[in-house]
């Protein structure tokens, strides 16, 4: 059994910091962003965007803040105080940050002044807005370059304020795409099912129609986020299932084919990935196959050639692909409910530079600790990562 906290920190290299800003530091009297900081501040650069006053006065009135103070041997006053040392602090509606709206302005207005029908005047403007601000300043902006390699938000903002202007303003490298990773705790398992008590779900928020082409990029996103948090030495190889109410032409219907002509895209796609890094290579990914032949070895022996490659993650797949939204999203919340005591993250993929989380709104200090930690390491995993951009 495995912990994922543990898995993550063994992993992270402390002298490999990214910069990661948290964009609702004090936009709403939650203060979970304060609280997750001091504990990224050992991984990474924290950049706390938001009013300081705003931060501490949140802090000091929550409940939640105080019981992690506490888990943590700390008073709030004391954990705010070190947070605050620990952390960069950003207020964009400040002088002292009206070069940096500018530069972020013209920036998003060459990348949607047309279609967000905007002037770069206004643009400028709204940079004052920090969410935008906090994407604008960990996107690519030309000539510029950015300052912060990865922005976290979502905990009580909507899609359209955040996760959508995210879309937008920050490079993609294929389908954008949301996976929920579980961790199991010993006394709540369920026993034999997922290898080594974790279990990641692709895609379970963003994907409102899905196509074969965007079903393969899910199915490869989210196996590589597997790879990228999971060490060989506990996980050597990574198996994934792309599940069905179809097991190997047992049934027919859109979704089948759609499954079928998807698997088609993979093989491919995974050849490129292993050229990436070689790592990727221990990727297998088994198509069409009912979920109790994913996670089950005795069903898939009897329903399936286990020999056959093409089969090598039935029976024993700790990465579940679902074909459409409606799957996934209960998948994720049947467990979420079912297993409370579970750590749980979600992983954003689909960005170039993996620069985006969009946390669910619901997710404890711990739980955003952990997606912080994810975003930490998937960016020292990237060939570029270079940990002294500006901030």
């Amino acid at each position: 059994m495995f912990k994922l906290e543990e898995l993550l920190e063994s992993q992270i290299d402390k002298n490999k910091k990214p910069f990661i800003y948290l964009a609702e530091g004090s936009l709403d009297k939650d203060a979970r962003p304060l609280a997750a900081a001091y504990r990224l501040s050992e991984f990474s650069n924290v950049v706390l965007i938001g009013k300081p006053g705003l931060m501490k006065e949140n802090a000091a009135n929550s409940k939640m803040f105080a019981e992690y103070a506490a888990k943590i041997n700390m008073q709030s006053t004391e954990l705010i105080a070190k947070t605050l040392e620990r952390v960069e602090v950003i207020d964009p509606e400040t002088q002292e940050t009206a070069e940096k709206r500018k530069i972020y302005g013209a920036g998003a207005f060459k990348l949607v002044g047309q279609k967000w029908k905007k002037s770069e005047t206004e643009l400028i403007e709204m940079m004052k807005d920090h969410l935008l601000f906090a994407i604008m300043g960990t996107a690519e902006i030309d000539g510029y370059g950015r300052d912060g390699h990865a922005v976290l938000g979502g905990l009580y903002s909507t899609t359209g304020s955040f996760f959508g202007p995210g879309l937008r303003l920050h490079p993609r490298s294929g389908t954008v795409f949301e996976a929920g990773v579980f961790s199991f705790q010993d006394d709540n398992c369920p026993r034999n099912v997922y290898p080594g008590n974790i279990v990641i779900f692709g895609d379970v928020a963003v994907v409102t129609e899905m196509s074969a082409e965007k079903l393969a990029d899910v199915a490869v996103g989210t196996c590589k986020i597997a790879r990228d948090l999971l060490p060989e030495k506990d996980f050597p190889e990574i198996y994934g299932s792309i599940v069905s109410y179809s097991t190997k032409g047992s049934g027919a219907g859109p979704t089948v084919d759609m499954t079928r002509e998807a698997y088609k895209i993979i093989a491919d796609s995974l050849n490129k990935l292993s050229k990436i890094d070689p790592l990727y290579k221990q990727i297998h990914i088994t198509p069409e196959v009912q979920y109790a032949v994913a996670v089950n070895g005795k069903q898939a022996e009897r329903k399936l050639d286990i020999n056959d490659p093409v089969n090598a993650a039935a029976g024993r797949s700790n990465v579940i692909i679902l074909p459409n939204l409606d799957f996934g999203n209960s998948m994720y919340h049947l467990h979420s409910a079912y297993y409370p005591d579970s750590q749980k993250i979600l992983c954003v993929g689909g960005f170039k530079n993996n620069s985006i989380l969009d946390f669910s709104r619901g997710q404890k200090i711990e739980e955003v600790i952990l997606g912080g930690m994810a975003v930490i390491l998937r960016q020292q995993y990237l060939q570029d990562f270079n940990p002294k951009l500006g901030k």
